[in-house]
């Protein structure tokens, strides 16, 4: 597998030592994304913490083993701890568990820039899934976070008013998103002035026009009467500055309390704007660094490792033997034996489909001879970690005494 590289290490040379290593993923090349490294070190400054590690960034990673083998081993192998990723994951989330438990952390894009676009993402992975918006995400969905980020303002030089539509020129290029039958894009309209109507606030984008200065698009907005009168500006939100941003705040949470990426994941969700609470559309919303870093909440175990072995409890009646065992937090399967004969396997899957935090199964049993008695117990597995056996429970049912007659 060959990995197209360009290495670029941003150093900062500032007071404090980041303990943070990271590698940018780009599915695209750099000159598609000039900015996302200095949106990633936004973040991770924008509440006075200086960074000064380092930022290695790789062109033209696909999807599937290039990513999730390639890089997420180089980051191993090197002692990278965070990769950003400027794009949709679209190969099976398990693949990236592995990394986890390695302490490598993945933050990637929902997948589109369009407003409120299913991108059918699975939000609560081992990685971090983000929209983009100020005030709400106003781009595709699901995520776990949205924010958003620098780079994002553009000033505007003329808006002119033409049947209906408003037509405005930027005093700088950018690239915008022609509405479709498919979606659209909304930007954000600020300090426009001069009109009886002025555009404010989110406006969906009608027509971006490719003219070769990138400067120029449509709204439908009848401005009525008036000229403009300056100073006014819009923002456009890109999910691949913002995923860059919020992993910024990420990596400052750890760095600053030496943490887990799952403690300053779980300080994130309970001190965003939802304030611990989870949407279908902004996930738990908008990342607060200070309050995060002050959360003083009780901090749950990771649900994306494997938890302790829990209990099992076995009785018989006749030759029926009814079995319960304790579900484990980040197990994907269950492994039950009778001695050393695997019983049966139970998914994560059909584990929860259960209405209380234990397993019942229920097995025909057989009679052992005398002193081999029937010794149950359970493992949880995920991937290539296991837990220890839980604690076996005898069932003693033997084969009757032969009686020799003469």
């Amino acid at each position: 597998m060959k990995l197209f590289l360009i290495a670029i290490l941003f150093l900062y040379s500032k007071i404090i030592t980041a303990e943070t290593k990271v590698i940018v993923a780009l599915s695209t090349t750099i000159q598609d994304e000039l900015n996302l490294a200095d949106c990633f070190v936004a973040g991770y400054e924008s509440e006075g913490r200086n960074w000064t590690g380092a930022i290695r960034i790789f062109e033209h990673v696909s999807n599937g083993i290039p990513l999730y083998q390639g890089i997420m081993n180089l980051a191993r192998d090197s002692g990278y701890t965070l990769v950003l990723r400027n794009s949709k994951i679209q190969d099976g989330e398990f693949n990236y568990d592995s990394s986890y438990a390695n302490g490598i952390q993945l933050v990637v894009c929902a997948g589109s820039n369009l407003y409120r676009s299913n991108t059918q993402s699975a939000p609560l992975s081992t990685y971090i899934i983000c929209g983009a918006g100020r005030t709400e995400n106003v781009t595709g969905y699901r995520c776990e976070f949205y924010d958003e980020h620098p780079y994002s303002q553009f000033n505007i030089s003329v808006i002119t008013d033409s049947s209906g539509f408003a037509k405005i020129t930027l005093a700088t290029p950018t690239f915008l998103y022609d509405s479709t039958v498919s979606g659209y894009q909304k930007i954000e309209f600020f300090s426009v002035d001069g009109f009886a109507n002025n555009p404010s606030g989110l406006i969906v984008n009608h027509k971006f026009y490719n003219d070769g200065f990138y400067n120029k698009f449509r709204i439908r907005h009848s401005l009525s009467t008036g000229s403009y009168s300056g100073g006014g500006y819009i923002r456009a939100y890109y999910q691949s500055y913002s995923h860059a941003y919020i992993a910024g705040k990420l990596a400052a949470i750890k760095d600053s309390l030496n943490c887990s990426w799952w403690e300053a994941r779980y300080r994130m969700r309970q001190t965003a704007s939802h304030e611990g609470n989870f949407n279908e559309f902004d996930g738990y919303g908008k990342p607060d660094l200070s309050a995060a870093i002050n959360f003083s909440g009780e901090i749950p175990e990771d649900p994306f490792k494997l938890g302790q072995v829990g209990v099992l409890t076995a009785t018989r009646r006749d030759n029926k033997v009814s079995i319960a065992f304790d579900t484990v937090p980040g197990a994907i399967l269950y492994e039950l034996y009778d001695n050393s004969v695997l019983l049966q396997t139970v998914t994560q899957s059909l584990a929860t489909s259960y209405i209380t935090s234990q397993i019942p199964l229920v097995f025909n049993t057989q009679r052992n001879k005398r002193g081999v008695r029937h010794d149950y117990w359970y493992r949880a597995l995920r991937l290539s970690e296991e837990t220890p056996e839980s604690k076996k429970v005898s069932i003693p049912y033997y084969k009757f005494r032969k009686i020799k007659l003469r």
